[in-house]
């Protein structure tokens, strides 16, 4: 059975490049030179692997709109700089004895939505900003939460950038100027902008802290970074060492950040027009074979492989069952949620009923897919509808 892969915001194919560096520098020596230094190490074995972390630094940051790379430190992954940008807000307010006023929304990842029920269970307030049918957010929200925060609070916003489920690309470099203004710190979880937005860049706004993972570019999974500008404090989570400027202590992954930055030089050259027309072209086809589809945030930006699909009284779970005994992976909402069949919270905060939330399918394509995956993608999506609905199988309320 041949199988096809549409799942690239669970995780991505890695790119040739970047998989030659992951396997160069995990092996204990080459035909050509060691590779296997510590670079916290000051001898040649470590200043040599020491170059090729500050080289992938320089390269994400570059790809990434950062004019200081060394404001760029890696962690273990997306999450983890999550954690790191508002824990150590957090944690640097209690230590100076002052309130800690946060402010997300509704239909952030988890990595966002746990760390903030986190902070609140220890006393932080924390505001959740809804959305609009289209999963849009209303900045005039926004401004009215950043004017109710506790004078002499330390103010921090939290938001995505463009949402895993949905595609759909929040005005963040509004939002930014906007909490800027009210003397709040910024953090955006990027996880799902690079290589999906076109001209995305940081120095697009004032933002002091964003979140990115490796594998969600073409790197390998176990990689992420934070990026905290220049004169900014937070706490450190993890304390040891003196390794990333004592942001995070710990040896770092000086295989999977050669692979990151491998990865990072390959997104200047992706033509995303061309996802775009594949993505407008399925979306096209599904409700002209299918009766009873829709396509959730379609009237907002969004990114350009991202269509989250619901199909009136089909089992969202079964439908990627079904699909995955056809070879195509695809995705009933976050992959952080695999196994659960409690309806997507982003579809809920959007106004859609749980039984509806319950039929979504999210397709999320990537650079390689072609024209004929994506026809081939229709075909058997027709008939796995068809059969559900011919079963009798509905979506369940949980």
């Amino acid at each position: 059975m041949k199988t096809i892969y549409l799942d690239h915001n669970a995780t991505t194919i890695m790119e040739q490049g970047a998989l030659s560096s992951l396997l160069l520098y995990s092996s204990t020596a080459s035909s050509a030179e060691l590779n296997f230094g510590n670079p916290s190490s000051i001898h040649w074995a470590g200043r040599r692997v020491k170059s090729v972390v500050d080289d992938a630094r320089e390269d994400i940051a570059a790809a990434f709109g950062i004019s200081s790379p060394d404001s760029l430190f890696f962690t273990g992954s997306a999450t983890e700089a999550t954690n790191t940008a508002i824990k150590g807000a957090f944690f640097s307010a209690l230590k100076n004895n002052k309130k800690f006023y946060l402010i997300t929304t509704a239909v952030e990842h988890e990595a966002t939505l746990e760390t903030a029920n986190f902070c609140e269970e220890l006393g932080a307030t924390v505001v959740r900003l809804g959305v609009d049918s289209q999963g849009a957010l209303d900045l005039s929200e926004l401004a009215g939460a950043l004017e109710q925060a506790p004078p002499g609070s330390d103010k921090l916003l939290s938001l995505m950038v463009a949402n895993n489920e949905t595609g759909v690309i929040f005005p963040w470099a509004e939002a930014a100027r906007l909490a800027q203004a009210q003397g709040a710190l910024v953090h955006l979880d990027a996880v799902q902008a690079p290589g999906k937005i076109p001209g995305f860049s940081l120095a697009q706004a004032p933002v002091d802290f964003a979140s990115f993972s490796a594998h969600k570019i073409g790197g390998p999974k176990g990689v992420g970074a934070l990026y905290a500008r220049r004169g900014v404090k937070i706490e450190s989570l993890l304390h040891g060492g003196a390794q990333e400027r004592k942001r995070r202590a710990g040896t770092v992954n000086v295989a999977g950040i050669a692979s990151f930055g491998a990865a990072a030089k390959t997104l200047s050259g992706r033509d995303l027009s061309a996802i775009a027309r594949l993505r407008d072209h399925l979306e096209k086809e599904a409700r002209r074979r299918i009766n009873g589809v829709s396509v959730q945030g379609e009237r907002s930006p969004r990114i350009v492989n991202t269509s989250n699909l619901l199909f009136e009284g089909v089992r969202g779970e079964g439908l990627t069952m079904g699909l995955d005994l056809e070879g195509f992976a695809v995705s009933s909402g976050s992959a952080c949620n695999s196994g659960s069949i409690l309806p997507s919270h982003v579809l809920l905060a959007m106004g859609i009923d749980k039984l509806g939330a319950q039929s979504a399918l999210r397709v999320s394509l990537g650079p390689a897919n072609t024209l004929a995956e994506v026809d081939a993608f229709l075909e058997s999506l027709e008939k796995v509808v068809a059969r559900i609905r011919a079963s009798g199988q509905r979506a369940a309320v949980r």
